[in-house]
């Protein structure tokens, strides 16, 4: 039953991300049709696919609740078993085509992680195949010592917290064999959690540039003055999650705007950093960056760092050097933009020193 439960938080949390279409898992011959899946967070929601054929003719979106997720995959587990007739005995659920095609897409996904995991190691760390497989092995010694001790958590590549691996590494049972092991089982996770850094990394890149597409967008179809004088800063609540496995906040391409436009298009680093006129909107083209970065969020409970004041406009070059370019000098830059903007984040109820800005970019 546990693991039926961790199952259902990893899928509400794998789709809070971004929906997805699968293509379900019939009990005849008949082909399977496609259906988008997401989650709000508490429920698993059912819809026709949008991109791919032939979808279901479902005409309302199907809530899926834990209840039902765990009945049927119950029903799942025992027809994997070998017990074909598990299907025409569950009569009391008419998901179970949908929901037998989710919980195949995250066992694969699994499998997947783990692929990509040992993808990594061989481009980026000086390991041996050898010591690979053994990492490998030993993660799978972590997982049985944590089933066997009745651990909530018990599936290393279906973790995606790298304070849970931390958790774990210092469980006494798994200090104990990795003792005996010559730290044969800490080494792997350790190289793990780098992966998992690794990933949030291009995640946020990610954001951050879609964030930027979506600002040009919203530009192109209403460009709008606005009078900065008559702004004002203020505290406002925290935006909800976009994404609850990895804590990833929903980013306003609003604000964004509006902050590009204080900022008079112009780079913050220096306005003297011309780049080029922007086909869409006519301005010199410039950049939103998080001055705190958002995934800093869960560090401030009571007010949103997707505020005018921590948005920051770069010129594409600046922006890239914040995030990439030497500590030194991507100090200096964060110490210009805080300096700017000290006093206005202070009033959005961001009192925060240098030093702790610092600390998420060295």
């Amino acid at each position: 039953m546990l693991e039926k439960k961790i199952l259902w938080r990893q899928i509400l949390e794998e789709l809070a991300n971004h929906p997805i279409e699968l293509l379900t898992i019939p009990s005849n011959a008949r082909e399977g049709v496609w259906f988008e899946a997401q989650s709000d967070g508490k429920d698993v929601w059912l819809a026709r696919a949008k991109y791919h054929e032939p979808s279901s003719t479902m005409t309302n979106s199907n809530k899926i609740t834990e209840k039902q997720f765990i009945e049927v995959a119950s029903v799942y587990e025992k027809w994997m078993a070998g017990d074909r007739e598990a299907r025409k005995r569950d009569t009391n659920n008419h998901n179970t085509s949908y929901l037998f095609a989710l919980i195949k897409y995250m066992d694969e996904s699994q499998i997947n992680f783990e692929k990509g995991f040992v993808g990594w190691i061989q481009q980026n760390r000086k390991v041996s195949p050898i010591t690979i497989k053994k990492y490998i092995s030993a993660i799978r010694v972590v997982d049985k010592t944590l089933v066997e001790n009745n651990h909530f958590y018990n599936k290393i590549f279906k973790i995606r917290n790298t304070d849970l691996i931390e958790e774990i590494k210092r469980l006494n049972e798994i200090r104990e064999i990795d003792q005996v092991g010559n730290r044969m089982y800490t080494a792997p996770l350790n190289h793990y959690i780098k992966y998992l850094n690794y990933l949030d990394e291009l995640r946020e890149q990610r954001l951050d540039e879609q964030l930027n597409i979506d600002v040009e967008h919203l530009l192109k179809e209403e460009l709008i003055d606005y009078d900065s004088s008559r702004h004002i800063d203020k505290s406002e609540k925290v935006p909800e999650l976009d994404d609850r496995v990895y804590s990833t906040y929903r980013r306003n391409p609003k604000k964004a705007i509006k902050a590009l436009q204080i900022a008079n298009f112009s780079c913050e680093i220096s306005s003297s950093h011309k780049t080029f006129t922007s086909k869409k909107t006519g301005r010199n083209y410039v950049e939103a960056h998080h001055l705190i970065p958002i995934n800093r969020q869960g560090d401030f409970k009571d007010a949103s760092l997707d505020v005018e004041a921590n948005i920051v406009a770069l010129c594409p070059n600046c922006h890239r050097y914040i995030h990439h370019g030497e500590v030194d000098e991507v100090s200096k830059m964060v110490e210009i933009l805080f300096n700017e903007r000290i006093f206005r984040l202070k009033k959005c109820g961001l009192p925060v020193l240098i030093e702790e800005i610092l600390s998420s970019y060295c």
